[in-house]
């Protein structure tokens, strides 16, 4: 096995040695990075690759089954009215779902999802999905722990207005009994990314900033499975995102070097005169012999 040298008396030392540099440095920085937990927790919120046993109810639904929680009937759930706010008759079937969601553990309420709606599917066909378990992505706008009604089971829910993925201009509202520890418990102008299995309820209609009534797609639920708050993540790891363009400009730098070095030897190899193979295992018995042969020549 040939080994590089790193004589620095020669060209081929020196470029050894370049060569070795820049691989441990390139080296030296995918690990910084790769051990780094900000940077995997970033990479990680980037990509959003749900677990295999996720991937099912990811799968975007079109046909309207029916997939009722336990303890839930239809004759409960025609008691609610759409485009209306919670009336004293919506509390029932509301009672139901919200006692089922805070007992329930998340893998039972993910049993019984039928996977992801669009949000023009259960805006329009309001009766086709109550009372149905439904995958739910977006981002959290606006969040507030407000007075849950006795009827309900609970002492307080959590109020999240959020913007669906599939809808940019029209929010849903997510009742949730709880959110994960040291998560933000309030505020506006949020940008929290949430990815929630939730029970579908009605279009709940509210007075909107500008007192108009307005109406938006109320779900309930038992707690987020993702609840990522980018913006405070992106604070966390400034010190890190600073020195970027410094890595940047290294890696950059040291990809320059090991191209120009290539490239260099290539073209010092193409101008050297092909020299003669030697093999790797001499016969000295030949040579001995050639070397007799030449001598008596010399003497005659």
């Amino acid at each position: 096995m040939k080994y590089p040298s790193f004589d620095t008396r020669t060209r081929c030392g020196r470029r050894g040695i370049v060569l070795t540099i820049f691989v441990v440095g390139v080296l030296f920085l995918l690990s910084r990075e790769l051990f780094n937990p900000r940077s995997r927790e970033y990479f990680v919120t980037q990509l959003d690759l749900p677990p295999a046993e996720v991937l099912e109810r990811e799968e975007m639904e079109n046909a309207g089954e029916r997939k009722l929680i336990p303890g839930l009937s239809e004759e409960v759930l025609a008691k609610v009215t759409d485009n209306a706010p919670m009336w004293d008759a919506d509390l029932e079937a509301a009672g139901v779902i919200v006692r089922f969601l805070k007992d329930a553990t998340l893998e039972e309420i993910a049993h019984s999802c039928v996977g992801r709606v669009r949000y023009a599917h259960y805006r329009e066909q309001p009766a086709s999905y109550r009372g149905n378990v439904v995958r739910l992505r977006g981002i959290v706008r606006r969040l507030n722990q407000v007075k849950a009604a006795k009827e309900l089971g609970v002492d307080s829910l959590y109020e999240m207005w959020v913007q669906p993925e599939d809808n940019l201009h029209e929010p849903i509202v997510i009742l949730a009994v709880s959110i994960p520890p040291n998560a933000v418990s309030s505020g506006d102008d949020l940008h929290i990314d949430i990815a929630i299995d939730a029970v579908f309820f009605k279009n709940y209609s509210y007075i909107a900033g500008d007192n108009e009534l307005r109406s938006a797609p109320l779900f309930y639920a038992n707690a987020p499975e993702i609840f990522i708050d980018s913006r405070s993540l992106a604070k966390e790891s400034q010190g890190t995102e600073t020195q970027f363009p410094f890595y940047l400009a290294v890696l950059i730098a040291l990809a320059g070097a090991g191209i120009f070095l290539l490239y260099h030897h290539y073209v010092t190899q193409k101008m050297l005169p092909k020299l003669e193979q030697v093999p790797e295992v001499l016969d000295l018995g030949t040579i001995a012999e050639d070397d007799s042969g030449q001598k008596e020549k010399k003497q005659e």
